[in-house]
């Protein structure tokens, strides 16, 4: 702790130091030199006396290649391997003939649900009235028709008052379920 001390004063005193020179001394040590005497500036650039260029003798895409950049190769040396594009072409084939195998088959099941839906007749009970409506008074029958139950829920062998109740609350459940059709 004691160096940590020490070290902190003399970083502080020597700052403190620095910033009590003289202007004069600053700006001589911070101008550059201007002697510009036999100076020269050049521009250039270098080229190989040989070069190669590379080309395959196919056009496909390269798959991964095999040497380093600037690294030496012999003739007939194997630098890169392209990929096998037959195989991914039979691929994409196989995949668009499923697309549309699965789109031809939700076709298919839509023209089912539309003519569902077409022939569907509103049952007189819930003429008037919009789904809504229709599904909330199904949903207070069938609270009423539960409330009415629940006291006799759980008998093995519901009889005669029990039974008839047990009957009116799944006929409630079945208005309710075809009302949110």
């Amino acid at each position: 702790m004691k160096k940590i001390l020490i070290l902190s004063a003399l970083s502080l005193f020597s700052i403190l130091l620095s910033a009590c020179a003289s202007p004069a001394e600053a700006e001589e040590l911070s101008a550059p030199s201007t002697n510009f005497e036999n100076v020269i500036i050049a521009e250039g650039r270098l080229e190989p006396i040989e070069y190669t260029e590379v080309a395959f003798s196919a056009s496909d895409v390269i798959d991964n290649v095999l040497i380093a950049e600037g690294q030496d190769i012999a003739a007939g040396e194997l630098i890169a391997n392209l990929e096998n594009t037959a195989a991914l072409g039979a691929e994409v084939k196989r995949a668009e003939s499923t697309v549309l195998e699965e789109v031809s088959l939700a076709y298919a099941a839509l023209r089912i649900a539309q003519q569902r839906v077409d022939n569907y007749s509103i049952p007189s009970k819930f003429d008037g009235m919009t789904p809504v409506e229709a599904a909330e008074a199904m949903k207070i029958e069938v609270d009423q028709a539960r409330a009415d139950y629940e006291p006799y829920m759980g008998y093995a062998k519901p009889r005669g008052y029990v039974k008839d109740l047990k009957e009116l609350l799944d006929n409630a459940w079945a208005r309710y379920n075809q009302a949110l059709e």
